[in-house]
């Protein structure tokens, strides 16, 4: 996991999404600003007054703040005062800039003062300071230049860095400064440990600026064939983000979804070509006859991700009756599913399934099952059937599919 902005690339996202945020729940700007250590009672700070409340009572004032509520606007005077206090304890400025964040624009007054923050000495002030930065998103605009010279700066610590680059990335691809700095850092030769969660760290903050990062590509590309797997696999997952906008990157992403050695890789690869949309059925529809299961298997998944067509559809249905692999079959079922083909084209094979002595492609058939409420018809008379069958795992499977149905449950226990 990149350090600074927390997108966890080593995650293989499910045929239905890619998180709507790269950065998703993990991200530092997640901080919670009220987790903060105490100022001693005896220090004299908590009496210290700003617009005429003690810092106390701004402590207390900051917990019940409610950055989203209009009336947060009138203590924003106060909190800039506090923010430019630098007698006081670094990580209660640091929640203070945070909130000044979350209000956004309206405190965007702040911005000019948390960019004189940037030049400290002190790397806690720099990194709550572009964090703060990056919580304004856009207004920041300001804060784009000095931001790219620190990111670009070798003597900065490397979690500085990252976290100035997420905060570029926040801004956005129109400020000119963003682009060109986190491309360098994808050129990095060097072939540390930091450098690498520096490159890693770029292809995360790339993939926050999403089809605006096209500039990047070609750079993104190259790195689908470096040494570290971990590199490979964020370059991408960073494609992916571009939608339609990577089509150029179709045929190398075909590659390492068939030779790469390493499988996360492989299938971040098969989610990029997915996500690349129309564009890329053409090789996906190649893939699914590949002789390799795991290659169908990627190419199942992906095409779920494509628009639905008669070419993608008839591809998926041949993979659920024709595939020697059960694997293939249920992915394929699960994504003629995701695709909302009719009922018909996937109770089938998912009832087949049911019988498979495999109690992992079981689970997933049985889940799928559950879900169609509306198919007892389709489902219940087999299912009835499967009670009498030779084999106890397929009637005890049967027997808790029909408990489930019965009280109205979507999720399975455990068949």
């Amino acid at each position: 996991m990149s350090a600074a902005l927390g997108l966890n690339c080593g995650a293989i996202y499910s045929a239905n999404d890619l998180p709507a945020d790269p950065l998703s729940a993990n991200s530092e700007l997640a901080d919670d600003v009220e987790d903060t250590p105490e100022i001693p009672d005896d220090s004299g700070l908590l009496d210290r007054e700003y617009q005429g409340r003690s810092l106390r009572q701004w402590r207390v004032a900051l917990k019940n703040l409610d950055h989203t509520d209009p009336s947060a606007i009138a203590e924003i005077p106060g909190l800039i005062e506090i923010m430019q206090d630098d007698e006081l304890p670094w990580f209660t400025r640091r929640q203070v800039a945070l909130t000044l964040g979350r209000i956004g624009e309206p405190a965007s007054e702040a911005i000019p003062l948390l960019v004189e923050q940037l030049d400290s000495a002190d790397e806690d002030t720099v990194n709550w300071a572009a964090k703060a930065i990056a919580l304004f998103g856009p207004v920041g605009a300001s804060a784009a230049p000095t931001l790219a010279d620190i990111v670009q700066d070798e003597t900065r610590s490397h979690p500085t860095r990252m976290m100035s680059m997420e905060a570029l990335a926040r801004i956005g691809a129109s400020e000119p400064e963003v682009l060109p700095a986190l491309i360098t850092q994808l050129q990095s030769s060097g072939d540390t440990a930091d450098e690498l969660e520096l490159r890693i760290a770029a292809c995360d903050a790339l993939a926050l600026l999403r089809a605006n990062a096209a500039p990047a590509l070609p750079h993104l590309i190259r790195l689908l064939t470096d040494d570290s797997s971990r590199l490979r696999m964020s370059a991408a997952t960073t494609i992916a983000t571009m939608g339609a906008a990577a089509r150029s990157a179709i045929d190398p992403l075909v590659d390492v979804v068939l030779f790469d050695a390493a499988p996360e890789v492989r299938d971040a690869a098969a989610l990029a070509l997915g996500s690349i949309g129309t564009s890329a059925v053409p090789a996906l529809l190649v893939l699914a006859a590949d002789q390799e299961a795991e290659v169908r298997r990627q190419s199942a998944v992906a095409l779920a991700r494509v628009p639905s067509s008669a070419d993608v559809v008839a591809a998926l249905e041949r993979m659920t009756m024709n595939d020697d692999s059960e694997v293939v079959r249920i992915t394929a079922v699960e994504s003629l599913r995701t695709l909302e083909v009719d009922a018909n084209s996937t109770i089938p094979p998912a009832l087949a399934l049911i019988e498979c002595e495999d109690r992992q492609i079981r689970i997933r058939a049985y889940r799928l099952l559950l879900v169609y409420r509306d198919q007892a018809e389709l489902i219940l008379p087999r299912m009835t059937e499967l009670l009498q069958d030779d084999r106890r795992y397929v009637r005890d499977t049967a027997r808790r599919f029909l408990t489930d149905w019965e009280r109205g449950e979507e999720t399975s226990s455990t068949p």
